[in-house]
């Protein structure tokens, strides 16, 4: 089973990365990833990121599905450096 940890852990790896990342990394929904990553800034753990620069239009990551991407907010950083 998945846990908010796992999704802590590949966030913390990956900073900016994108709702349909994570929902394909960990072969589950983007619905059941949205909830999941909702726990997580409700924890304040994550918060929403700025979309990477190449988010033009361009190069297709300004679509609707990958449209909302995730990093840890720096109280999380500092509990997993403590």
């Amino acid at each position: 089973m998945l846990s908010v940890s796992e999704i802590r852990m590949l966030i913390k790896e990956r900073p900016g990365i994108s709702l349909r990342d994570l929902a394909l990394h960990f072969r589950v929904s983007p619905v059941m990833m949205e909830m999941m990553v909702d726990k997580l800034i409700d924890r304040g753990d994550v918060e929403r990121a700025a979309p990477p620069p190449c988010c033009t239009g361009d190069c297709g990551c300004s679509s609707e599905e990958r449209g909302k991407h995730y990093k840890l907010t720096m109280k999380a950083i500092r509990a997993l450096a403590g």
